[in-house]
């Protein structure tokens, strides 16, 4: 579900039309505060979803997020 979920979110902003990104304002809002949550930094930790549902472990994007620049 949060696949097909994600590639609704996705579709609407790609189509950029403001009065259908209005309508999920929320569901945007709570999958940033989602985003925003502090992840352990253990290597073992769970897998995540991330980008065209690509899986990576919480360690690894901790070292992503940190290699910025």
């Amino acid at each position: 579900h949060s696949q097909l979920f994600s590639q609704f979110i996705n579709r609407i902003l790609r189509q950029k039309q403001l009065h259908s990104i209005y309508h999920i304002r929320h569901a945007i809002i709570d999958l940033m505060n989602a985003i925003r949550q502090p992840l352990p930094a253990e290597e073992n930790s769970t897998r995540l979803t991330v980008y065209r549902g690509q899986q990576i472990t919480v360690f690894e994007l901790e070292k992503l997020k940190a290699s910025v620049g």
